[in-house]
Parts: structure tokens; C-alpha cells; sequence
């Protein structure tokens, strides 16, 4: 019987695995719980942990405040400055769902390579953030 390349492969690799595990003392059951892509929360997270991604009635998704936001409080960096792009910015996560609005409740302002945005008014819970566009 023949068998596939990949499937030497993949067995030649699970034993390497149990012979580093052996190495390193761990236990094979032990295995299922280490988890080396999970992310490091503490460190960043793409949004605020107040703010949630979910369809919009504006236009496609929209971003929204999971709780009440006092009014002055900066959300975050929306634009990172980038020559590579037509306007010069970047959107981060927190940037690519903001919705234009011509009674926004959000204003967008400038720290030196990021566009920042921050809270016109107090936000009410599950209340969708806008912007009012512009290029300037």
C-alpha cells in the first residue's frame, strides 16, 4: 500500500511533538489547554470594551456603545497616518465601522501619526457612534 506524502508528514511531525513533550515533561492531556495564539487582552485589544461591531440601520455594520460613555472620552485610535494610502490614512478596526451621521456623536481629532476620536455627548447604552465625514 502506498501511502500520501502529506500524511508521513503529518505523522512524522505528531511524533516529534511527543518526543519534545517527553523532553520538556509535559503531559500529552496537558496539551488541549496550552493555547499559543490566544491573545494577549491585557496588552490590546482592537475596540474598546465598551464599544460592539453589529449590523446598522445607517449602512452595513456599525459600531455601538454596550454601555452608557460619558461625553469627552476618547474611544481610541480610528486612522494610522500612511503615505501608502489615497488619504493619507489607515483605519484600525475601532475606524473601519464608524458611520457618517450629520448629527454625529463622536469628532475625530489629530495626535500626531493617528486619528483619534473621542465623545461629542454622553453615549447611551446601545446607542450606534457616528462621525460627520470629512477629508479635512
Amino acid at each position: 500500500m502506498v501511502t500520501k506524502p502529506h500524511k508521513i508528514v503529518y505523522e512524522l511531525l505528531i511524533i516529534i511533538l511527543l518526543v519534545l513533550c517527553t523532553l520538556l515533561g509535559l503531559k500529552v492531556d496537558n496539551l488541549q489547554k496550552i493555547n499559543v495564539l490566544k491573545p494577549k487582552t491585557k496588552y490590546y485589544s482592537p475596540l474598546d470594551c465598551r464599544l460592539i461591531i453589529k449590523p446598522s440601520t445607517i449602512e452595513g455594520l456599525g459600531l455601538f456603545a454596550l454601555e452608557d460613555i460619558p461625553v469627552g472620552e476618547t474611544l481610541g485610535v480610528s486612522h494610522i497616518y500612511d503615505d501608502n494610502f489615497k488619504n493619507k490614512f489607515m483605519p484600525t478596526s475601532l475606524g473601519g465601522f464608524i458611520n457618517n451621521s450629520d448629527n454625529p456623536n463622536l469628532q475625530a481629532y489629530i495626535d500626531t501619526d493617528f486619528r483619534c476620536i473621542k465623545t461629542l455627548r454622553h453615549i447611551e447604552s446601545g446607542e450606534e457612534l457616528t462621525l460627520k465625514y470629512s477629508l479635512q
